[in-house]
């Protein structure tokens, strides 16, 4: 049982004053082997070094045997394959990371080479199935980044809206050097991941958040009278410990279950009735209107010889209740 399961409450409350759960915007991840596919494309890849986006021979093998993959995952792992070593060495970062944090609890994530990154405990809206989720996310952003920044990826390389242009006066810096493309990283750990998430939830903000300037001083005698400045990559641990912040922070509360449903307002009901149909029961407790009409219906029906039947009119009065 995972930690969320076992501390949670049940809370009922108004809908319009439901607390949203901690998680990816959706639903939880497919069980993504996506750490099966990372492995099998990093051993494939590892000695053959930075490859250019055009497809490799062997892509399409490897690829294709990569069971649980989307069309668009195995799409972007035959067009992209040097990515996939970057989108391999993430995953492992990620996995770690996600151990690293829970080191201390009774459940420390699924490791690498399981059957699927999401276990049967992480099926559902857990806040564990989110944090493992957006940690693994990260990392892949990440290491995509990363590897821009050291040029083993021919279609990304240095951020170029932070290359020259831009001089600060007041505190007498540029952007210089190699700063770390991370909208790069982040647009392909999106499509490649998790490509029904909209694009600033809680991965992209950590990230962006942690990133860290580094100068470089320029002046006669060291006096730092201008400073290149590039932004570089945190260290992974800060962004796993963000994360775990909001892991903790998190709200526990009961599923929705009525997120798609119309409702019961306006439903018939059974006044009397203790069980489902009862109005108590159907109604959720808001009460129920009643209205008065006179039901007709055909009585005393004869056969006649030959050959026709006759019958009465009878009507009574009746009611009929429906849920508020």
């Amino acid at each position: 049982m995972s930690r969320a399961s076992a501390s949670a409450t049940r809370q009922t409350a108004p809908r319009s004053a439901c607390v949203r759960r901690w998680a990816p915007s959706h639903r939880p991840p497919s069980p993504l082997l996506l750490l099966i596919a990372a492995a099998l494309a990093a051993a494939f890849y590892s000695r053959v070094g930075a490859l250019s986006a055009v497809v490799a021979p062997g892509a399409n093998i490897i690829c294709g045997k990569i069971p649980g993959l989307s069309p668009r995952q195995r799409a972007l792992c035959r067009s992209r394959p040097d990515a996939m070593v970057a989108v391999g060495e993430g995953a492992r970062l990620g996995i770690g990371e996600c151990r690293h944090q829970f080191r201390f609890s009774r459940w420390n994530c699924l490791a690498l080479g399981e059957e699927t990154v999401f276990g049967q405990e992480l099926k559902g809206g857990s806040r564990e199935a989110a944090f493992q989720h957006a940690v693994i996310s990260a990392a892949v952003a990440y290491a995509i980044t990363a590897a821009c920044g050291r040029g083993d990826r021919s279609e990304c390389g240095c951020d170029g809206a932070k290359r020259g242009g831009f001089y600060d006066a007041q505190g007498g810096w540029r952007w210089g050097g190699c700063s770390a493309d991370l909208s790069h990283g982040l647009e392909f750990s999106r499509l490649f991941v998790d490509a029904r998430e909209v694009k600033r939830n809680t991965r992209t903000l950590v990230l962006e958040e942690n990133m860290k300037p580094v100068c470089k001083c320029h002046g006669v005698s060291g006096s730092c009278t201008t400073r290149t400045c590039w932004a570089t990559l945190p260290q992974f641990r800060e962004v796993g410990s963000a994360l775990k912040r909001k892991y903790d922070e998190a709200v526990h509360v009961e599923p929705d279950w009525l997120t798609g449903s119309v409702g019961t307002r306006g439903r018939p009901c059974n006044r009397k009735s203790p069980h489902a149909d009862g109005c108590e029961l159907l109604c959720c407790s808001r009460g129920y209107d009643t209205r008065q009409y006179t039901r007709s219906w055909h009585c005393e029906c004869k056969f006649r010889w030959c050959c026709y039947v006759r019958c009465s009119a009878c009507s009574e009065g009746a009611e009929e209740y429906t849920c508020k």
